[in-house]
């Protein structure tokens, strides 16, 4: 009980952390991971849903209004580098069609 307790207590806060380094040193990869296709300003957090290349939308994600610009910066309407930012060989494989 006691190492639950203190790891509820840090995991939030090492998670924060890590999303703002993230962020700052890994923007190409805080956009795939978030399936964040487009850059946005005030970007959503998306929950769930399922990244489509063709379309660079993410269908059937729970989206929680500026969640994205929050967690990563500390402010609703920061802007998020969206994959559109980026080169394609940069993007990640989601598919097994897009496997060489």
């Amino acid at each position: 009980m006691l190492v639950g307790g203190i790891a509820a207590v840090l995991q939030p806060i090492s998670g924060d952390i890590v999303g703002q380094v993230l962020a700052k040193t890994q923007p190409a990869k805080l956009a795939a991971m978030e399936g964040q296709f487009k850059t946005e300003q005030g970007a959503p957090l998306r929950i769930g849903g399922w990244p489509n290349e063709a379309t660079q939308t993410t269908r059937f994600a729970l989206e929680i209004p500026y969640g994205l610009s929050l967690l990563a910066f500390h402010e609703p309407q920061a802007i998020v580098k969206g994959l559109e930012e980026f080169p394609r060989d940069q993007w990640p494989l989601w598919s097994s069609r897009s496997w060489p």
